[in-house]
């Protein structure tokens, strides 16, 4: 005898399933199933390649709703075609201070620039989604093809500023200026003038190499005689200056002698003492004028005078150039082609 079935088992069992399906479709919906949805219509201008039906739609990163329809609509009369795009935004926008339905909030955001554009998902797949975004120095734009669905402008993607500036240039005539340089460039390669300029330059780096050679050769004697010079120079000037020093005791003894002689000449009367003392004061003057010349002499032989300054100026040039000369030689000897190509940097 069979066991008779429990109709409150059955019935628990019935409930408990529903609930679970409930709880699955809350949970896995998103709990969009409660959610009130309202249909808009977008019409874009380029291509919907890689939009799909349930594309999500985006607000500044936020889900607001989904793409639940594409077609291509065809107008005979005027021979139009056009792409609608039906999107379903969800109560996820919401409008605060004064409480508006979602049609009257799209539409007042429309006014205040709400644009859509479509964008890339993904760069493996590349799956689109419809973006919307506040882009109020755009113009609104509108099909009106459809006034029982409330319509959202669009504007151009970068995608599609992307493709509009690849298809708008000018591809067959700068692939024909392409050709045309690549022409010049092997015929140059291959022409004659090429070939004995390259000829001149390895000759010019030859004789640049012999030069430098050369140069090196009489830059360290020519150093070693400016430097043999300035010592000499420097040891003349010593010795002048310690002859004058004596030349001057001696011509300051002569002149007091000059001073005695003429003292016991004073008290002489008769024409030899005017004679001499005439020839007394002709050799003050000129002793005078010997101590002066001297003390000129002394003054520009001095250590610190003009002229030494100035000699030892010149010979520190002479230095400087001979180094400066020698530094050329070494960068030239290790750098030849700088004669045609400058220095790096230049």
């Amino acid at each position: 005898m069979s066991r008779q079935v429990n109709p409150t088992v059955v019935g628990g069992f019935v409930i408990g399933g529903i609930a679970l399906a409930l709880v699955g479709i809350v949970s896995f919906g998103g709990g969009s199933l409660f959610r009130q949805s309202h249909t808009f219509v977008l019409y874009f201008q380029g291509s919907l390649q890689g939009l799909q039906e349930g594309a999500p739609v985006l607000f500044r990163g936020v889900k607001v709703g989904i793409v639940s329809d594409l077609i291509v609509r065809y107008d005979s009369l005027s021979q139009d075609i056009s792409t609608p795009v039906y999107i379903e935004l969800q109560d996820r926008i919401e409008s605060i201070g004064q409480k508006h339905s979602m049609e009257e909030t799209i539409h007042q955001m429309v006014e205040r620039g709400l644009r859509a554009h479509l964008t890339l998902q993904s760069l493996i797949t590349g799956q689109l989604v419809v973006l919307l975004d506040m882009e109020p120095n755009t113009p609104i734009r509108r099909v009106g093809a459809e006034p029982q669905y409330p319509e959202i402008p669009t504007v151009k993607s970068p995608i599609d500023q992307f493709t509009s500036a690849i298809e708008n240039l000018p591809i067959e005539e700068l692939v024909n200026k392409l050709l045309d340089v690549a022409k010049g460039v092997n015929k140059f390669i291959r022409s004659d003038e090429l070939h004995a300029a390259i000829h001149n330059l390895n000759d010019a780096l030859s004789q640049t190499k012999t030069f430098v050679a050369h140069l090196d050769e009489k830059v360290d004697p020519v150093t070693d005689e400016l430097t043999a010079t300035a010592k000499e120079t420097r040891a003349t000037l010593k010795q002048t200056r310690e002859s004058i020093a004596r030349l001057e005791d001696r011509i300051d003894a002569a002149l007091r002698d000059v001073q005695t002689l003429a003292k016991r000449l004073d008290s002489e009367t008769g024409p030899v003492a005017d004679n001499v003392n005439q020839t007394l004061e002709e050799l003050r003057q000129t002793a005078a004028q010997a101590k002066a010349t001297l003390a000129a002499i002394e003054d520009a032989t001095s250590e610190d005078s003009p002229l030494q300054t100035k000699l030892e100026v010149a010979l520190d040039e002479f230095a400087r150039t001979a180094r400066s000369i020698r530094s050329l030689s070494d960068y030239l000897e290790r750098h030849p082609e700088a004669l045609i190509q400058g220095k790096p940097g230049e």
